[in-house]
């Protein structure tokens, strides 16, 4: 299985672990991907995928680069013309 959505499943389905009240934010750096979600329950907010060797070498941006994401501030055509995959 893709580790991505391995670990969103991981995230929404560990019954030890208390949920959080508010959103929660899934980040998985696999070898491939790069994948955060925006969780609220079982409810994906907001999906952001990218190739992780094309942000390996710029790896101070990706926290601007996810916040923008889930701010509602990076369009579709940004992530595409970055390499990456349409956000949701």
């Amino acid at each position: 299985m893709d580790t991505c959505p391995a670990a969103l499943l991981g995230a929404l389905g560990h019954a030890d672990l208390p949920r959080p009240e508010g959103p929660l934010l899934v980040i998985n750096v696999g070898n491939s991907h790069t994948m955060a979600a925006l969780m609220a329950g079982d409810e994906v907010l907001a999906l952001f995928e990218h190739h992780t060797r094309d942000l390996r070498e710029r790896m101070d941006q990706v926290p601007g680069i996810l916040r923008a994401v889930l701010d509602g501030r990076m369009s579709s055509a940004q992530v595409l013309e970055d390499g990456g995959h349409q956000p949701i």
